[in-house]
């Protein structure tokens, strides 16, 4: 049987939630990957340049290093993109307040 494999960039592309002909994601993503997960489950905008800046100032999602390489998780960036999100407002109003309250 011959084994089909997939580039890392069509994983990310596929249409099915990041699996492919049965094959699910990898337990862990590299940072070009997983910011095509982020952006490709969630529709926030997300690029590996960015993974890496939080990775240095703080603020971004849990990673692990194999060797030199950042390891992201796909429930810990899950977690993380569910914290930036805001809650629900009917008005922009709301907004600011709930922003303000989260900031106290």
């Amino acid at each position: 049987m011959a084994m089909v494999w997939h580039s890392r960039r069509e994983r990310a592309l596929s249409s099915d939630g990041f699996k492919m002909d049965g094959i699910s994601q990898p337990a862990y993503l590299r940072r070009r990957d997983a910011a095509a997960y982020v952006q490709s489950v969630y529709g926030i905008p997300c690029t590996p340049q960015w993974l890496a800046k939080l990775a240095v100032i703080g603020g971004g999602p849990l990673f692990r290093y194999s060797g030199r390489f950042p390891l992201y998780e796909s429930a810990t960036l899950d977690a993380w993109v569910k914290e930036r999100i805001g809650p629900s407002v009917r008005t922009t109003a709301e907004r600011t307040v709930t922003y303000a309250e989260a900031r106290a």
